[in-house]
């Protein structure tokens, strides 16, 4: 593709005359470089990118894309500066895989919680009507409800190369709409700017994502990106951010709540602890009487947002709710494992996110019944929130097992010691650092009818340190945990009946 065509008319600063330039493909990291290659190089927030421009220049791109004070000196190779790169990266991926955006339909949610279940709801609303989806979610991207991401895929909203390539084969696929997850990196980096939303989707917020954003307000900033780019909003009345988005977005906008009256409400709403819920769905002149699968207060919000969506997109009233009763789980969300003991697994990894989950939980725990929880914080990520999730845990379980979980880069010592400063009663926790020897001792520990809740990793099937990935299935783990506590059992009934024999 001739450099010209990628370059569109975005403005640049270019000392040669670079717009017939053929370019192969586009790179941001410097191992993918090849001889064809349009680096495109700009700020990060975790090194100094001038420390590699020489071992950049060294690999010989065909051309350069940098901020201007990026722009190396003293080089053949063509040097093209614009105001900054990384914004102008979507748009270069969008062009060089040649994505039509007017022939599907977009549709965004974004949020601190609930992205993933609202997601997959509307996802599976659209296909019971019939639709043919591309869905992009947290460690998930799918065609028609068929994964097509590998194993180690884990991002929320994908990055530009990979984003708009995906876009590309699902137009090849002949999807017609589009759901994505959209975070706040996305948004903050601008990774959906070229894409029109007809809906977008506006959780909740709770403090998350410091490390990037600084403060909840420049969070709650970021997620209102969205909303400029989209033409109906649906906002959450029982959030005090959701609500604050409301009043200040300029697409139109429709709003939902529980305790709050928004266009759409959910009343009579019952709670079957981890049985499901029950709901009456009013929206304008529409009146659904809701059952789900799907337990806890907050899957209430996850319903009644995905219904509305749905039904603000054109899907029969009937059929969002024929869709969401088929729904049995959320694959890693709140999900039974196993029933003696009872083992559930949740992606939980916020302050919110676990509190609702425990507060399910204990919802329906007996008092002869211990809760035994094993958790851990991921690396290179918010620090704050670490002693915060350590008081919820000692609020709501009668043991803590602390654990690592995607330590990525960061020391497991300093992670695990954060975490804990949150604890008062050193007696109601303990530390083991590999989570598949944590999540061993809680069931081998646990009686028959107590309830290990383990939490952070939910649907993946991975653990990220310092090395990269590594395979990692906790379902598997558990089930190997079982197995051994079964052979336990057998081996202490075979010694008590040779006891009594003899």
């Amino acid at each position: 593709m001739k450099l010209e065509a990628l370059l569109g008319d975005f403005e640049f600063e270019a000392c040669d005359d670079i717009k017939s330039l053929e370019i192969a493909d586009i790179a941001t990291s410097a191992d993918k470089i090849g001889s064809g290659t349009l680096f495109v190089l700009y700020k990060s927030i975790k090194f100094d990118v001038k420390s590699i421009i020489g071992y950049i220049l060294g690999k010989m791109p065909r051309a350069i894309i940098c901020d201007g004070d990026l722009a190396p000196e003293n080089t053949d190779i063509p040097i093209i500066k614009v105001a900054d790169a990384r914004r102008i990266l979507p748009y270069l991926y969008l062009r060089f895989y040649g994505v039509s955006l007017n022939k599907m339909r977009f549709i965004g949610v974004t949020g601190t919680n609930g992205k993933s279940t609202t997601a997959t709801l509307i996802s599976k609303m659209l296909r019971e009507a019939g639709q043919k989806v591309g869905f992009m979610g947290t460690g998930i991207i799918s065609i028609d409800g068929e994964d097509i991401n590998g194993t180690d895929y884990s991002m929320t909203t994908p990055d530009p190369e990979l984003l708009y390539s995906t876009l590309a084969r699902f137009e090849a696929a002949g999807c017609d709409t589009v759901v994505m997850e959209i975070s706040s990196h996305a948004l903050h980096f601008g990774k959906v700017a070229p894409i029109s939303f007809d809906i977008a989707l506006f959780t909740n917020l709770s403090s998350e994502h410091m490390d990037l954003h600084g403060n909840i307000e420049e969070y709650y900033k970021t997620k209102l990106k969205l909303f400029n780019q989209t033409k109906l909003g649906i906002f959450n009345f029982d959030d005090y951010y959701s609500r604050k988005a409301y009043s200040e977005v300029r697409c139109d906008k429709a709003s939902v709540g529980v305790v709050r009256k928004g266009d759409a409400i959910a009343t009579d709403v019952r709670l079957n602890g981890l049985d499901g819920i029950k709901f009456i769905y009013r929206y304008g002149d529409r009146l659904l009487n809701v059952k789900s699968a799907l337990a806890g207060a907050y899957n209430v919000y996850n319903a009644i947002m995905a219904l509305t969506a749905a039904i603000a997109y054109g899907v029969p009233p009937c059929i969002a709710k024929r869709a969401l009763g088929k729904v049995t789980r959320i694959d890693g969300r709140l999900e039974t494992v196993s029933e003696k003991p009872r083992v559930i697994i949740d992606y939980a990894h916020t302050v919110e996110a676990l509190t609702n989950v425990l507060k399910t939980i204990i919802s329906v725990k007996k008092a002869e019944q211990k809760l035994i929880l094993v958790f851990g914080c991921g690396g290179e990520r918010d620090r704050e929130k670490r002693p915060q999730m350590a008081t919820v845990a000692e609020k709501y379980a009668d043991l803590s097992i602390v654990t690592t979980d995607n330590s990525r880069g960061e020391s497991v010592v300093d992670i695990l010691e954060d975490i804990l400063s949150g604890f008062k009663n050193t007696k109601s926790r303990k530390v083991i650092t590999s989570r598949a020897a944590a999540i061993q001792n809680a069931i081998l520990s646990a009686a028959d009818q107590d309830i290990i809740a383990v939490i952070g990793k939910g649907h993946e099937r991975y653990n990220i340190d310092k090395s990269g990935y590594h395979a990692f299935d906790e379902r598997k783990i558990i089930r190997e945990a079982l197995n051994k506590r079964e052979d336990i059992k057998l081996k202490d009934a075979d010694t008590v009946n040779s006891s009594t024999n003899a």
